[in-house]
């Protein structure tokens, strides 16, 4: 069987080398009479091809008909597949926890009542739950089954699946099994099974689930089952619950009326399918509601098909894992299907299967102004391992030098970057690889990639590897992204089957080749964080499968300006345009008609900090916007560098905006207003930046849009709002008499960033908001403005800073009503006079008298008033876990005695950074889990009662200079698990208490240490201490020797999956 699959791999390969040809030949129509010249005298030549075609034809012809006459020679036929046979369907009673369940509350209460009430019934009873399939009758049941009541109320529980089998024996046998939870190897002899079941049961309340029955024979159950299960067994109030679809079964069965359940309610229905098809990084946009609401219309109740349907609905698909699959030609189209469109069916299908799980969205790329976003998956063990046990194809390399395994039938390779000889035995010994990616390389791998003449995919960071693949003639996929390449070579014009070039984070690429237009099977082109590159190759126009292209750079020029896009309709996902300012007219473009595009990006310069008032035209950026127009699905829009003086008219149309999910406009000095957004429902992400004469967010309120239906919310789901350097800003909502009274604003509203807005004067009430952040001169207008905290019912986190001068409300502004903010755990101070003015605040009668009690993080932040601890200030943080204290440069902690106690009952992190004056610590409260000093130049001794925190676990000491010892009896330190000294020359020792810890820890990194680092190291007298501690990296000292023999001494690092610098 391998060497038939290797020989179909191989007739593959000749039959791509014809379609390779046919690429060839359409694209020498676009290349000059030189090159066709050249191409004569290589192996390009069309009799070579010929030549070579028609031998590796007849050797593989040769290799089939070979392994057919073996077939034949061992009696080896072919034969149909078997019809796959019906499987019964098996139940259990675990309910899954982490399942929300929808609308069954009440039923379930109602049958445990049902249940409870049979307590003093003398025969079994049965309680049938009927309905038809997929309304819930098992999961109910399962419900049922777990509540705690009915354990505690039943000694006996068990729970058998009945399907189509309701043979009396099966059963019986079964409830023995159950209740003595071990094998029945009596014989099939009913007497005998009786007996026995009368033995383990005897009259133990009990309750026996039987799910899914189907039988409508009475006498089955009335001669055979009924004497068995409901007469000679159980204590009082045992019951038999059964489900079933069938009326006709409740009737013959049933002692209790039948517990009918009913479909679910269209409000329960919409929970549960919203649940499913909502999450994991689908996001909720307008459109997917309004089908999704059809969809639940039709589902009528029904959980089963409300599920399935929304886990459809869910199934996002993942760009990378598709293209490889096409690049592999695992995936084929068909007539009314295309690569992609099958791609995305088929990882569809792996997800709802749950062979791929976990689909979530990460950010992981993009400009400062506007982030990219990736969908990800990966697969669960078990399902690796079973893969793996199905084909031999696949491997990682770490796994096949451990078995010493064969890497001849390997045609997937994932390598890491080593050292060492295996990787490069791999390559040169894998000559049939179609995928290899690789984190790094070294020339010694890239010499054997030149073997490797069947790669459908690779990649590689190396921008070497680039001029080493002309032979690749099948090449699909390649994926140079973070390598150091400045140009692309015009070598890879020759790459006809190219599907998919990614070249994200090339932060060097200047050019790509000017003959790409050859590329006809190009369908993504990948440009993310290209920050230097100047311009796109000519003539994109020509790529008319191109569906993803994130970034075009207009430039002028026949072939290089933005009518390119014109005819690339198919363009989808994210489209960033640069250097508008060189556009006379965006008609020709054609937004409106990429359906597919999802994401917009505007930018008039060529990067994110392109000032358009030095040398734009106010009028010409005006009337390219106004010929941008998008289509009306988009779900990201971000504007940056325009320099006109108002938004264009598509933007003053609601309409515009019925799916947008995020807004983001920066560096537009001159504009006055805002794209109509406020009305939008969906839009959750509000970015304002560097806008200069933006003076209100919301104008004209009043006025009844065209074509919208006005309410008094604006932003009605927006979660997160971030405004940064808005000089003018002062006002959120302003109609034609003023600012409204009547609106509900930001209802949703979770996020509040607001730095450098320095005449806005309050906070808006946000009663859902959770996280607000006051930086600049702003803050000290709003904090001392926005006491009535009660508008703030959820807030969690509170971070405020660069206070001046703050002017503290009166007596007069006292409110006696106000609520605690009971909900604040996590606050952030900032600047000379932040500290100082949040503990006035606490004093005062406004609510906040006891808000600092409930705060259990604490960061302090460039305070330079802070000079010694401040102790008393302490005291009301009782339930403080967590305190930073960074960059406050006057802090040198000598308080009124060296014994004092920080007093912090429930501290558990300690991290101070960067407070060059500290010279000592207050002793520490016992309940400290961490403790982190970094930069801390000054301090000469670490708090005194150190060797006493029996729970500390963690200790981290980063370039403290002036500290010369460790603490003596820190034999008390016996959870210590991770101990790092980084640059602490003047540590030389560990004291006698520590020596005695050293064996059990977890984790121990010393650098800059030489005198420690000789002792730990082999021949130093603490080194059959710590050479068994699995994480350890010792730092050799300085000293001038080779750089073999330093490597030799070095002890090894393992890493067991912390945190490390």
């Amino acid at each position: 069987m391998r060497e038939l699959k290797a020989a179909a791999y191989q007739a593959d390969d000749v039959l791509d080398d014809f379609q390779y040809e046919a690429l060839s030949r359409e694209a020498q129509s676009l290349r000059s009479t030189t090159s066709k010249v050249k191409d004569f005298f290589s192996s390009r030549n069309r009799l070579v091809f010929r030549h070579k075609a028609s031998r590796d034809l007849k050797n593989v012809l040769g290799k089939i008909d070979k392994l057919v006459k073996d077939m034949q020679k061992f009696g080896l036929l072919q034969r149909e597949p078997e019809a796959p046979q019906a499987l019964n369907r098996q139940t259990h009673s675990a309910l899954d926890e982490s399942a929300e369940i929808f609308g069954r509350d009440d039923d379930k209460d109602a049958v445990v009542k049902l249940l409870l009430g049979q307590q003093d019934q003398r025969s079994v009873q049965v309680l049938p739950i009927i309905g038809m399939g997929g309304l819930g009758k098992t999961t109910l049941a399962k419900m049922v089954y777990n509540d705690c009541r009915v354990q505690k109320h039943f000694e006996l529980m068990m729970w058998h699946c009945v399907s189509d089998n309701f043979a009396a024996i099966a059963i019986v046998r079964s409830v023995i099994e159950l209740a003595t939870n071990g094998r029945c190897d009596l014989p099939d002899t009913i007497e005998l099974l009786q007996k026995k079941q009368q033995e383990v049961i005897g009259r133990k309340r009990f309750l026996l689930v039987l799910d899914d029955v189907w039988n409508e024979d009475q006498l089955k159950w009335q001669d055979n089952l009924k004497p068995l299960l409901c007469s000679s067994i159980g204590g009082l109030g045992s019951i038999i619950v059964l489900t079933s679809r069938s009326r006709q079964v409740a009737s013959i069965m049933g002692t209790l009326p039948s517990f009918e359940l009913a479909c679910l309610s269209e409000e329960d229905s919409w929970e549960l399918f919203s649940k499913k098809a909502f999450s994991k990084g689908v996001e909720e946009q307008e459109e997917f509601i309004t089908i999704g609401k059809l969809i639940v219309n039709k589902c009528k109740g029904l959980p089963l098909a409300l599920k399935t349907m929304g886990g459809l609905m869910s199934s996002k698909y993942q760009d990378r894992l598709i293209q490889l699959w096409m690049a592999n030609n695992f995936i084929h189209a068909e007539e009314s299907t295309d690569l992609i469109e099958k791609g995305e069916f088929v990882f569809n299908e792996l997800l709802w299967r749950s062979f791929i799980q976990d689909v979530n969205v990460k950010i992981i790329a993009g400009y400062s102004w506007l982030p990219y976003r990736e969908i990800r998956c990966k697969m669960h063990d078990l399902m690796h391992d079973l893969a793996n046990d199905i084909t031999d194809e696949c491997a990682f390399a770490e796994e096949l030098i451990q078995q010493k395994a064969s890497v001849n039938n390997v045609r997937h390779m994932q390598l890491p970057w080593d050292e060492s000889e295996e990787i490069t035995i791999l390559m040169r010994s894998s000559s049939s690889l179609r995928t290899l990616l690789l984190q790094k390389s070294k020339q010694t791998d890239l010499k054997e990639i030149v073997k490797l003449t069947s790669l459908r995919a690779i990649r590689c960071p190396d921008p070497y590897i680039i001029h080493r693949l002309i032979n690749t003639t099948h090449l699909r996929y390649l994926d140079l992204s973070e390598s150091k390449i400045v140009r692309l070579p015009n070598s890879i014009c020759m790459l006809y089957n190219l599907q998919s070039l990614r070249l994200n984070n090339c932060v060097k690429l200047r050019f790509l080749p000017e003959g790409m237009q050859a590329l006809r099977q190009l369908t993504h082109i990948y440009l993310l964080l290209c920050t230097s590159l100047e311009r796109m190759p000519p003539k994109l126009s020509l790529l008319n499968n191109l569906c993803t292209l994130t970034s075009f750079i207009v430039d002028t020029g026949y072939g290089f300006g933005i009518e390119e896009l014109k005819d690339l309709k198919q363009l989808g996902n994210r489209l960033e345009l640069f250097n508008l300012r060189k556009v006379k007219s965006g008609s020709k473009v054609n937004l409106h008609e990429k359906k597919n595009l999802t994401e917009l990006l505007l930018c008039w310069g060529r990067h994110a900090d392109h000032n358009p008032l030095h040398d734009e035209v106010i009028r010409s950026n005006q009337e390219v916007l106004e010929s941008l127009v998008p289509h009306t699905k988009l779900r990201t829009l971000g504007l940056h560098g325009y320099g006109g003086l108002a938004i264009s008219q598509w933007m003053r149309d609601p309409q515009m905006f019925c799916c947008l999910r995020e807004l983001k406009i920066s560096n537009c000095p001159r504009c006055k207003d805002l794209p109509l957004v406020w009305l939008s429902s969906p839009l959750e992400k509000l970015h304002l930046s560097f806008m200069n004469s933006l003076t209100t967010l919301c104008k004209n309120i009043d006025a009844e849009p065209a074509g919208c239906n006005t309410s008094m919310q604006i932003f009605p789901k927006l979660k997160m709002m971030r405004l940064y350097k808005l000089p003018e800003f002062e006002r959120w909502a302003q109609n034609s008499t003023g600012e409204p009274n009547s609106l509900v604003m930001f209802p949703q509203l979770e996020q509040l960033f607001i730095t450098y807005c320095n005449k806005i004067a309050n906070l808006p009430e946000a009663p859902a908001l959770t996280s607000a952040c006051c930086h600049g001169e702003s803050a000290e207008r709003i904090i001392p403005m926005s006491m009535e905290w009660g508008s703030f019912p959820s807030l969690v986190h509170l971070s405020f800073g660069m206070l001046v001068d703050v002017v503290m409300p009166g007596k007069d502004h006292e409110n006696q009503n106000q609520k605690p903010l009971n909900t604040l755990r996590s606050l952030s101070l900032q600047s000379d006079n932040g500290f100082i003015s949040v503990f006035k605040l606490s004093k005062l009668q406004l609510g906040l008298g006891d808000f600092l009690v409930f705060v259990e993080q604490l960061t302090i932040f460039q305070c330079d008033n802070i000079v010694s601890w401040p102790v008393e200030e302490f005291r009301c943080l009782v339930r403080l876990q967590y305190l930073g204290i960074d960059s406050c440069t006057k802090l040198e902690g000598r308080g009124s005695s060296s014994e004092e106690f920080l007093p912090l009952p429930q501290l558990e992190r300690l991290n101070l950074q960067r407070c060059g004056s500290l010279l000592e610590i207050p002793k520490l409260p016992a309940s400290l889990g961490e403790l982190d000093i970094w930069e801390c130049h000054s301090l000469v001794a670490l708090p005194s009662n150190l060797g006493d925190l029996a729970k500390l676990r963690h200790l981290r000491l980063f370039w403290c200079s002036e500290l010369k010892v460790l603490p003596d009896g820190m034999d008390g330190l016996t959870s210590l698990e991770r101990l790092m000294i980084h640059s602490c020359p003047g540590i030389n020792k560990f004291p006698q208490g520590l020596l005695q810890q050293l064996p059990a820890l977890k984790s121990l990194k010393i650098d800059g240490c030489p005198d420690l680092q000789r002792r730990c190291r082999e021949g130093g007298e603490y080194f059959d201490l710590v050479s068994s501690i699995p994480d350890i990296y010792i730092q050799p000292p300085y000293e001038p020797e080779t750089k073999k023999s330093v490597k030799s001494r070095l002890l090894p690092w393992r890493v067991d999956g912390s945190s490390s610098i």
